[in-house]
């Protein structure tokens, strides 16, 4: 018995080798991006280029509790605005769907988002809306290219922003 466990101990050793080596090259590779949820097929990967631009130097964290004072200070001017201005209707917010917001996010040279304001003629009244639009690293206006059928007859490529987000007639500040 003993000549056969002297000729499996070389084999054996070899073997345990073999796992040892392998479990040490596996943990050196990144682990593969695990798989989208099932029924959920649309992946969009966004490039987050090394930014050095002044934006990019800005912490723009905020405490909940900073949040919700400053809804409530703005909530209070609305309605002071509101009485002051009542041909123009001011949104307490407005949301945006995540669709859109990453066309804008994956453009490769986009490195933020910038907010501007607008005056739009709506139904009743005039409507302030936000409208947004990406940076790039020089603070330079980036815009989604859409293709679209105009007057039927050519298609044309439009530079696109976001505007007209879902609006909140009033809003509860927790």
């Amino acid at each position: 018995m003993s000549k056969i466990r002297k000729q499996a101990a070389p084999v054996f050793t070899i073997l345990a080798a073999i796992c040892i080596a392998s479990l040490f090259a596996g943990s050196c590779n990144n682990p593969p991006p695990p798989p989208p949820p099932p029924g959920n097929t649309d992946t969009v990967l966004i490039p987050n280029l090394k930014d050095t631009s002044a934006l990019s130097k800005i912490d723009h964290s905020i405490p909940k509790s900073e949040i919700m004072t400053f809804r409530k200070a703005f909530n209070a001017e609305r309605e002071i605005l509101a009485k002051n201005n009542p041909e123009l209707f001011i949104t307490a917010s407005e949301g945006f769907n995540k669709t859109q917001l990453l066309d804008l996010l994956k453009d490769p040279k986009c490195v933020g988002i910038r907010i501007y304001y607008g005056v739009t003629k709506g139904d009743t009244k005039q409507e302030l809306r936000m409208i947004l639009v990406g940076t790039d690293s020089q603070g330079k206006d980036l815009y989604i290219y859409k293709t679209s059928n105009k007057a039927a007859s050519r298609l044309t490529q439009d530079e696109t922003g976001l505007e007209y987000g879902q609006c909140c007639h009033e809003q509860a500040v927790e």
